[in-house]
């Protein structure tokens, strides 16, 4: 049972292709994202996931969603610094279907100031383990299934320093994709390096794509090391254009 529905951002593409020798052309094929928060009294497990797939499926393809989902318990009962996020999107975000909440009922008034110090530390920690991690990758290429496991945390440390920095948020979803949606909120890293980038490799989406579980119980054979390899190369780049995206917010 929904209670709201608040969308607080989109993006959206459109692909029209026409050949002036044949005269022939094709419609143009939109394709929306759109970022949702959804307030509700019941959250069945792994109803992030669930719904995201279901809107992709039944739109097939056409719509895609980030999904942030909780109670208004959870919400009444969040840190300060997730408090001023989801009262951003309820004051600025537009309400999609349910009713309007008001800020005082999810205690969402009156916040303290930000701690800016703690804000900082938490997002510098994120990318000294993610630097750290990725200092070590060249000792594990003959290995591409630690290497992408590491791999793998490093994008997510990035990304998870990257957020609490702009949006002073700890997502409950931690999807490399979802995780990377998120960071396309406050700049267009994702779509130059990763999955929003329409040449990204398949071979690299199915490696980013493999949940910690996946990876865990897989073949060691499993990924390709001149697969690996693209992927540290990319890692690498994110972290040189995102330290200084880091360093800019703190």
């Amino acid at each position: 049972m929904i209670t709201s529905l608040y969308c607080f951002g989109m993006r959206s593409k459109s692909n029209t292709e026409f050949n002036m020798l044949q005269h022939k052309g094709n419609a143009s094929i939109s394709n929306w994202h759109l970022y949702l928060l959804l307030i509700s009294e019941e959250l069945q497990n792994n109803v992030t996931a669930n719904l995201m797939d279901f809107i992709q499926k039944e739109s097939q393809g056409e719509i895609t969603i980030t999904l942030l989902c909780y109670s208004p318990k959870q919400i009444a009962t969040a840190n300060t610094k997730h408090k001023y996020f989801f009262a951003s999107i309820i004051q600025s975000g537009c309400l999609v279907c349910g009713k309007p909440y008001d800020l005082a009922d999810l205690k969402l008034t009156n916040l303290p100031e930000l701690d800016f110090s703690s804000i900082s530390r938490y997002s510098r920690t994120r990318f000294k383990i993610a630097g750290k991690l990725l200092e070590s990758i060249p000792s594990y290429l003959e290995q591409p299934l630690i290497a992408a496991y590491m791999l793998h945390t490093i994008i997510e440390q990035f990304c998870l320093g990257l957020l609490y920095a702009y949006l002073h948020y700890h997502p409950n979803h931690f999807h490399i994709q979802y995780l990377l949606q998120l960071c396309s909120l406050f700049t267009n890293i994702p779509e130059r390096l990763f999955f929003l980038n329409p040449n990204f490799p398949k071979a690299l989406q199915k490696m980013l794509s493999a949940s910690y579980h996946d990876l865990r119980f897989r073949n060691t054979d499993i990924f390709l090391r001149e697969d690996v390899e693209k992927l540290y190369e990319l890692c690498l780049e994110f972290k040189r254009q995102a330290e200084p995206l880091l360093k800019n917010r703190l």
